[in-house]
């Protein structure tokens, strides 16, 4: 397989729309090229080597995973257990429009609801 090219931000902080005291953002940019499958077309290994590579694992908050495509274009990753279960439409253009989205469709936004942390559902 070719390899996936692509760079991690994490963000943290309060989040004002609920009473929750933190909100924990994982952006994920496709930096392929030619060479490289994307983010999109890798997504599982993606979500196992972020899980891993970040020790999201650590966290007592449940990380939310938003990923710039090839095109541009930011939408979510739903994740369960540590694993890739599905995308989440966002549609934004802008990484912080993609927060501003994700943190709108509240527990719409399908996150993992492991039970590591002690079972903790809080994204």
């Amino acid at each position: 397989m070719i390899p996936t090219a692509f760079s991690v931000l994490m963000m943290r902080g309060p989040d004002p729309t609920t009473r929750d005291p933190e909100r924990l953002f994982v952006l994920i940019y496709d930096d392929g090229g030619p060479f490289h499958v994307s983010v999109t077309n890798a997504v599982e290994a993606v979500v196992r080597d972020v899980y891993t590579s970040q020790r999201l694992d650590k966290y007592q908050v449940r990380p939310r995973l938003t990923y710039r495509d090839s095109d541009g274009q930011w939408d979510g990753i739903a994740v369960r257990n540590g694993e890739f279960v599905g995308f989440v439409g966002l549609g934004a253009r802008e990484p912080e429009d993609a927060i501003y989205k994700a943190l709108m469709l509240g527990d719409r936004f399908p996150i993992d609801r492991s039970d590591q942390n002690g079972g903790r559902d809080a994204v």
